[in-house]
């Protein structure tokens, strides 16, 4: 039964990568790639930024799970719906929760893609979809989108 939720934002973290398990693997080699794994994974969520998920919600989170006696599927699933529903109320229309963390551990781990802009592009369009030159100073659209 886990008894902690966090929540880490990943968006702009590289993809973890999964090498095979090899089922021909010596059982030390098998201790050793679990072992490697952890490591990786514990090294990911150092590095991840906190997500903005508000402690009230984590609250409500961490009230669901206290009813339950167990993670579940099903309890991960209302987790995710419960996240992804706050990020969409408050506007993050991008935003998703894409994992959890290593469930053998008495802490839920929630990783969310927050949507982060990382970079804005002007594209001026006609009634038709064609690109067209715009009329619109950059720094009125910039100003607007502040």
């Amino acid at each position: 039964a886990a008894k902690q939720f966090k929540c880490i934002n990943v968006g702009l973290m590289a993809q973890s990568g999964q090498a095979d398990f090899d089922q021909d693997m010596t059982e030390r080699e098998k201790m050793d790639y679990l072992r490697k794994q952890e490591r990786d994974y514990q090294q990911r969520v150092r590095g991840a930024m906190p997500c903005i998920l508000p402690e009230s919600v984590r609250g409500e989170v961490l009230a669901m799970m206290k009813k339950q006696e167990k993670v579940s599927a099903r309890m991960l699933q209302k987790i995710r719906d419960h996240v992804q529903k706050w990020y969409h109320n408050e506007g993050f229309v991008c935003a998703q929760v894409v994992n959890f963390g290593n469930l053998n551990t008495s802490e839920v781990v929630c990783e969310v893609v927050e949507g982060d802009i990382t970079k804005v592009e002007y594209q001026f369009q006609d009634k038709l979809g064609n690109f067209v030159e715009g009329n619109t100073q950059i720094p009125i659209i910039d100003r607007e989108l502040i």
